[in-house]
């Protein structure tokens, strides 16, 4: 999370009016949920990873590195819809016995798991885009333009402070636990785990007390009010912003003209 934070405040496009990103990168996302369509799904992928890494001047691996973090859900989740159960090994492609029923692959299934695979990739690459370009407090600030209720936004924003405050107490009671063996093997690592997961949730609880009656002491009413700079509307940026929109209705509508040319 912090590494993340620090890759946002070192983007070029850190400054540029989060509202221009957002209407960037929820357009394709929706457009990846709608269609359902492998083809628009990995255009969507590699135009959002494209404007990440050269606009947003993140490092290809390091993006790459992100995207491979949802993989095991995915591969999860996509194994179970690709596979199915049925008495009849003849309706599958690929089967084998488990118990008195063949669990084995067929070409629908198949299709559904690719489809779900390639939509979430493009929808996450979407949000990635977000996350490693906008500033959390630049984000808050957008949602007060948008009308967002003050208690949500607040909500949004102490949740997100005291996220540093969980990691810097597992990074400090893990680090005791290694200077005491206490991963040393198996059985060692699921103790200290267990004493980790029990002291984490009381030295947090007593962490985040203390930053909140550190903010009634400065006045804290509700409300965090911040500074922001100015945002900017780069015309470079504006460009980038019709040239995707404009590639993905391209694609769109070429699938939808010519639908046998693109089944996937």
């Amino acid at each position: 999370m912090i590494t993340l934070d620090r890759y946002t405040a070192a983007s070029p496009l850190s400054r540029v009016d989060p509202l221009v990103k957002l209407s960037f990168a929820l357009p394709p996302l929706l457009l990846c949920l709608w269609a359902d369509r492998i083809a628009l799904s990995l255009l969507v992928l590699l135009s959002m990873g494209a404007a990440t890494v050269f606009a947003g001047r993140v490092s290809a691996r390091i993006f790459i590195g992100l995207l491979a973090l949802p993989l095991a859900f995915l591969v999860a989740g996509a194994a179970g819809v690709a596979v199915d159960f049925s008495p009849d090994p003849d309706r599958f492609a690929v089967a084998m016995p488990v118990g008195g029923v063949y669990a084995g692959l067929t070409a629908s299934g198949l299709d559904r798991a690719l489809r779900l695979f390639f939509r979430a990739m493009g929808s996450v690459s979407c949000m990635y885009f977000i996350a490693l370009t906008t500033p959390p407090e630049t984000l808050f600030h957008a949602a007060r333009r948008l009308r967002v209720p003050e208690l949500l936004i607040e909500m949004a924003g102490l949740v997100y402070r005291f996220l540093f405050i969980l990691l810097d107490s597992a990074g400090r009671i893990r680090l005791a636990q290694e200077s005491r063996l206490g991963y040393v093997d198996l059985r060692a690592s699921f103790r200290s785990l267990a004493a980790l997961s029990s002291a984490l949730f009381l030295m947090a609880a007593r962490r985040a007390d203390e930053c909140y009656t550190a903010l009634e002491c400065r006045g804290y009413a509700g409300t965090l009010r911040v500074l922001h700079e100015p945002c900017e509307r780069p015309r470079s940026f504006m460009l980038l912003l019709a040239g995707v929109h404009g590639l993905l209705a391209a694609a769109l509508l070429l699938i939808w003209r010519y639908p046998e040319m693109f089944p996937w």
